[in-house]
């Protein structure tokens, strides 16, 4: 048949399908049950292809052979998006609200090549959600809606999908739209959420994360019938046809009760009529999804109350499933021969019902109906069994003719509600309570469709649900810091000195912890140490004797070091894959490794009982594992297949597999401690000889029992018994594939390899779980290394590269990578990171060069660590590389990316013409991980939109996602000191989370922002439909991370230097400079600033570690107005310097080096804190030469008071920075350079008989690398 050739290669156990394999026959003998009968045709293609892998392969004549595919499914090489893409990265750049809008839009607008039902298309997606998520099997953890398998066979042909190929057909131009940014997974099961919401209904959320693949999961047994729904129930109920007795004995790990079926046969089991038996196979499909009786109830009332069946023609006018019709088809199937083929004359199950009185509207009108009238069992248009009120009242709108009404009706499944006494008084007390029903609702379909998707920790998206859920297994709140190299050292020499734990319980348990990990649901793992918990705690598998003596010396260690670590606690999570680890370098070491380390990385916490589902964990509790020797096959399934699927679960490649079981043999570490593979005489010593004397010909292998699960190894010349293996050791040596990967490990050459591999691949399977560390891809796609991209490199590896290629080089990178693929992949993220790539190319045109090649390649927007405007100006249309349609992308992008300017002719007409405030905005939402901006607004009236969006971007107006909240350095400087710009434009700075440095130029707050805009256009922000107040941004107090503060060229007003200081939780360097603001002389002036500065200062005086200000920046020609000023500053700041006892480095401009106040008895110097160790004074001075003779006294007795056993013992350096008029010897200097040495000081002098302005370049206070924010030609 056309479907039958997929059938045979989608089980677990493709064996069991096969007509040819003893194996198979076996398993039906032993259960007596006559063989059925299988087509002729079936598994055969009529068409015997010479082409494309056809004629007949080594399946048709070994079809038991063991298949490894399911262990190379998913590589990252398959996919069309490239190795590297990141669907997180990538959904996170999606404006999801317009997503949800076109969806909304969608629902209402019927297309004529497949008209909505009542004109909406809200059950059509429903259900199309709802049988993509509903294939979710809690006992494997696999189906589900978490790869979009929807749109493979054999899926997209079930019997129970049909025309879910339309509903995927009508998303296509929104998928289409968005592109890689929404996959189909979050697609079609959004979209039936949203269809809820359009319906009125209030939903739970909506979390995406939902990464597509690219080919059918072979690794899902959906059951081994030949033949579809109706029949396509024979072997999965074991031939039985009693539909009471067999209802709780489906097969496992099934939970549809037909090879076709999502849940359960609506016409009851095997079209029996019967609502009783149908109730028992309701229970049983919804309880195979992890759904007790009320979400069950609740999911089939819900997903019922909107929408409709389609039940118009019979069957034979239908034509066959997408995966066998025509190829003119274009992937839909089942096409309706009867007039238009769809609308009023649509078929899909058969069956023609309308369940309530409002098909598009929220209601309770199914329980109404349900329970409010009689029911009688008739014959649908298509000759289906179904139910009708036949004296119900005519309100159920016809979906096409308006003004046409039918009588209520129900399928056998709805009234199998109202048949089985759980069911019927949860239905009664919704009724009544049409409330408790939504909330139930809400609950079971957010786990219907978030059931697969793992922990929240991977949920994507702005409309996460807040409530958390036991079916989440949630984690607690990590409590106290995590531990170091130092302390981790120390606890694996206390694990490995602690009596009873040798090297095998330790890594049994560890492995027994961490590979309870499945793959598929992300279920399981390490982290939450919930093998300490019910029911892992007494699994049969984990040898619960052994594992509670282990577990308890592990809980002493972890007790008795958090008493006495102060802040910092292990987990006991943590310390099982930490026992691990010792053990694996113990054993390492043993084997000659000596320099062996296991990776390791702490921060998992300790799950407790009640966040542990103990019936939904009891499904993780493996059958059999090969990889300990634990179990063995059954009539359906040999171990080494078992062993196979729990390596697919794990994510495992075939060669991590074999390494694993190879180096788990060698450690000793079978669940009982039997010798069954331990094919080594150095057990715990971490060897490769599990591979040596297994592929050695010394031995002969023959069977110990009937069953051919535990053979004898013997040597063929004593003819001694030597060793003793199961089926999952010996496969290693039979199978060809699996051979050739143990000949690899079993070389003479090969030791520290196969000591590195199993190291990794443990790795591997200890951290699968650690959602909360790695910054892993959304991907279903196995982790593999590869040394294809840079950006494999790390950061530091990066610099060099990037050091070592020249100027020239890097222009010609950037060239190439649009004509050759290879080397875009390969240059593209190292060029991203170093923008701007060239001098030459940091002109006009690079901004929206830039941009475009982030709008085109979103994979790589997530590099951009750094970007630098250091003159924004207008960029040219005539860019060969971005050209006019180069520009439209940018539109389009900016479009969805500032959806509140979308409107504005300004912003588009920027854009088109290449203006750069706008590129340069956009460019700030593209680079989603920005860690450091630079950024010269050049004046405010042509780039009011960059600040305006910079403003918005910052404070996360611009929706859920703030781009630059990884921002840890910013310099934003007005271009033009003698034109300030306003200090509220970097107020959003200090909302950032993450922001430590912050560098501020030529900011004033004399004029309010908005006074500003409205020069230009009075009436601008009503245009725009903006609100002015949401741009004249408020400083925070207290709570901004900055830590580094620079404020150059500030004309501020009394209070402005005060309000940007108290912003900041905790100030460690300080550095500002007044821009000439000062020009008076008079005394009183001076006074105020100093005051002003010392309330500032008094803020962070005992966080302060580096303070640098300049308050006289003019020059002054009046001496006795600087000693007063310098006096007067010292008097108003001795407090604040009393107070500073972590400064360390002092920067200031002072006109009087030395002074003496003989009130007080007191000298300047007496005002400096005790902690300093630099110490870099500036004097300007109106002074020429004989002056300068009088300043070098002074220093030299300055110097006097520093050094070892003075005031100042600490202090290491001393700058002076001395600015005169007039030409000045050298030599004069010469006693203070004397001086110096002999007091141990580091000195140094500089002058200039030029003007010049404090500068934090002079100063030396700027943060390295970043390039100084000054102006070049001042200082």
């Amino acid at each position: 048949m056309h479907v039958q050739s997929l059938l045979l290669a989608s089980g677990l156990v493709p064996l069991a399908a096969s007509q040819g394999c003893p194996f198979a026959k076996r398993a039906t003998d032993t259960n007596l049950v006559p063989p059925r009968e299988i087509p002729e045709d079936f598994g055969i293609c009529r068409v015997a292809s010479n082409q494309a892998g056809g004629g007949t392969r080594s399946r048709d004549f070994w079809p038991c052979a063991l298949r490894l595919d399911v262990l190379r499914q998913f590589s990252p090489q398959y996919n069309p998006l490239g190795a590297d893409f990141d669907y997180t990265e990538a959904f996170k750049s999606l404006d999801f609200a317009a997503l949800k809008k076109d969806l909304n839009a969608l629902l209402t607008d019927s297309q004529d090549w497949w008209p909505a039902d009542h004109g909406n298309y809200g059950g059509l997606f429903i259900r199309m959600s709802w049988h993509s998520a509903g294939t979710y099997r809690a006992m494997d953890g696999r189906g589900g809606s978490g790869m979009g398998q929807q749109r493979f066979a054999p899926l997209d042909s079930w019997p129970d999908n049909q025309n879910l190929d339309k509903a995927r057909r009508l998303l296509w131009p929104i998928k289409q739209k968005y592109g890689s940014k929404i996959s189909w997974a979050d697609l079609m099961v959004l979209a039936g959420n949203v269809a809820l919401e359009h319906s009125g209904f209030e939903t739970l959320g909506f979390a995406g994360g939902r990464a597509d693949t690219w080919e059918a999961d072979e690794s899902i047994y959906w059951g081994a019938e030949s033949t579809f729904v109706p029949k396509g129930n024979d072997v999965r109920y074991n031939g039985s046809t009693d539909i009471y007795e067999r209802a709780d004995k489906l097969e496992k790990p099934l939970g549809a009760t037909h090879f076709g079926l999502i849940y359960v046969n609506p016409e009851g089991p095997d079209g029996s009529s019967d609502p009783k038996a149908s109730a028992l196979d309701i229970r049983t499909a919804f309880g195979r999804m992890g759904m007790d009786d009320e979400e069950t109830a609740a999911l089939i009332i819900g997903g019922h109350t909107l929408g409709k069946t389609h039940g118009a023609v019979p069957a034979k006018n239908i034509g066959p499933e997408p995966m066998a019709a025509d190829l003119g088809e274009m992937g839909l199937g089942w096409h309706n021969s009867v007039n238009e083929g769809n609308g009023p004359d649509q078929m899909t199950s058969g069956l023609e019902v309308i369940w309530s009185t409002t098909p598009t509207k929220w209601s309770n009108h199914f329980l109404k109906s349900l329970l409010g009238n009689n029911w009688t069992l008739v014959e649908s248009p298509a000759g289906h069994k179904q139910w009708e009120a036949l004296n119900g009242k005519l309100e159920y709108p016809d979906p096409f003719v308006k003004g046409k009404f039918r009588r209520p009706t129900m399928l056998t499944s709805d009234l199998a509600l109202i048949n089985d006494p759980s069911y019927l008084k949860i239905c009664k007390r919704w009724h009544d309570n049409p409330k408790e029903l939504n909330a139930a609702f809400a609950r079971a379909w957010y786990k219907l469709l978030h059931r697969d998707l793992g922990p929240v920790s991977r949920y994507l998206g702005p409309e996460v649900a807040k409530q958390k859920f036991i079916w989440q297994d949630p984690l607690p709140e990590r409590k106290g810091d995590i531990i170091g190299e130092a302390e981790i050292s120390s606890l694996k020499s206390t694990i490995l000195s602690t009596a009873g734990l040798d090297v095998s319980k330790l890594v049994s348990t560890a492995w027994n912890s961490a590979s309870t990990f499945r793959g598929t649901d992300k279920r399981g793992g390490a982290n939450g140490a919930r093998i300490a918990l019910e029911p892992q705690v007494n699994w049969v598998s984990n040898n619960p004797k052994q594992l509670k003596q282990v577990l308890a010396a592990l809980k002493k260690i972890q007790k008795d070091f958090n008493a006495k670590s102060g802040s910092k606690k292990v987990s006991l999570a943590d310390l099982i894959v930490l026992g691990g680890v010792a053990a694996i370098e113990k054993a390492a070491q043993a084997a000659g490794f000596k320099d062996v380390e296991v990776p390791f990385t702490p921060g998992r916490v300790d799950a407790t009982q009640n966040q542990t589902d103990l019936v939904q964990f009891g499904y993780l509790e493996p059958l059999a594992d090969g990889f300990r020797n634990y179990g063995h096959g059954t009539t359906r399934a040999r171990t080494e297949e078992i062993l196979v699927d729990r390596a697919a679960l794990l994510t495992l490649t075939p060669p991590e597999m074999t390494v694993l079981v190879g180096g788990l043999r060698a450690l000793n570490a079978n669940y009982d401690g039997s010798s069954n593979g331990i094919l080594t005489e150095k057990k715990g010593q971490l060897t490769n000889d599990f591979f040596v004397n297994l592929l050695s010909p010394a031995y002969s292998w023959a069977k110990k029992d009937s069953q051919g699960e535990l053979w004898t190894g013997t040597d063929r010349a004593t003819k001694s018994v030597k060793w003793t293996a199961t089926r999952a050791d010996l496969v290693f040596g039979s199978h060809a594939e699996l051979r050739a990967i143990s000949e690899v490990y079993g070389s003479a050459d090969a030791k520290e390899k196969f000591v590195k591999d199993f190291i990794s691949a443990w790795t591997k399977v200890m951290n699968l779980d650690r959602f909360d560390v790695k910054v892993e891809k959304q991907t279903n796609y196995p982790t593999t290394r590869r040394m294809g991209n840079l950006l494999d490199l790390p950061d530091e590896i990066h610099t060099q590269i990037y050091t070592l290629i020249g100027d020239s080089d890097r222009l010609a990178l950037f060239q190439v990578i649009y004509v050759n693929k290879r080397l875009h992949r390969i240059a593209s993220p190292l060029l991203v990171r170093h923008w701007p790539f060239h001098p030459e190319i940091l002109h006009k045109q690079a901004p929206a060069r830039f941009a475009l090649h982030l709008v085109r390649n979103p994979h790589l927007q997530r590099n951009v660590k750094s970007i630098v405007f250091d003159d924004l100006i207008r960029i040219e249309e005539d860019d060969p590389l971005v050209g006019v349609d180069g520009l439209d992308e940018l539109v389009l992008a900016a479009r969805q990316r500032f959806p509140e300017l979308a409107n504005d002719p300004d912003w588009c007409e920027g854009l088109v013409t290449a203006k750069v405030d706008p590129v340069a905005a956009l460019l700030l939402v593209l680079c989603t991980r920005i860690e450091s901006l630079n950024l010269t607004v050049p004046y405010y009236q042509e780039s009011r939109l960059l600040v305006l969006n910079l403003l918005s971007l910052a404070l996360g107006h611009n929706g859920p996602q703030r781009p630059l909240e990884n921002l840890q350095l910013v310099v934003f400087k007005w271009y033009d000191d003698d034109d300030p710009g306003n200090i509220q434009c970097a107020a959003p700075f200090f909302h950032l989370p993450n922001v430590k440095i912050l560098a501020l130029s030529a900011l004033s707050d004399e004029i309010p922002i908005k006074s500003i805009l409205e020069e230009k256009d009075a009436n601008e922000y009503a245009r725009l439909g903006l609100d002015p107040d949401l741009y004249e941004t408020r400083f925070p107090v207290g709570i901004s991370p900055i830590e580094e503060l620079f404020l150059e060229s500030a004309c501020l007003t009394n209070h402005g230097l005060l309000t940007i200081v108290s912003a900041c939780k905790r100030l460690k360097k300080l550095v500002f400079t007044w821009r000439n603001h000062a020009r008076a002389t008079d005394e009183g002036h001076h006074s105020a600033h100093f005051t002003l500065t010392r309330q500032a200062l008094l803020l962070h005086a005992k966080s302060l570690e580096e303070l640098a200000f300049s308050l006289t920046t003019h020059r002054f020609r009046h001496e006795m107005t600087l000693v007063n000023a310098s006096r007067a500053r010292m008097e108003c700041l001795k407090d604040c310097f009393g107070q500073m006892n972590k400064l360390k480095r002092l920067s200031m401009d002072i006109h009087v080096l030395y002074y003496h106040d003989n009130s007080r008895n007191e000298t300047m110097l007496d005002f400096l804190p005790r902690s300093l160790e630099h110490l870099s004074l500036e004097c300007d001075l109106a002074c020429y030469q004989p002056q300068v003779l009088q300043h070098v006294e002074l220093l030299c007795t300055v110097l006097k008071a520093c050094g070892p056993g003075t005031r100042f013992c600490l202090l290491k350096t001393f700058e002076i920075w001395l600015f005169v008029f007039g030409g000045i010897d050298k030599d004069i200097y010469e006693p203070v350079n004397k001086l110096a040495l002999e007091k141990g000081i580091k000195f140094t002098f500089n002058h200039t008989s030029h003007g010049g302005g404090s500068t934090w370049e002079i100063m030396g206070m700027m943060p390295k690398p970043y390039p100084p924010i000054a102006n070049p030609e001042t200082g």
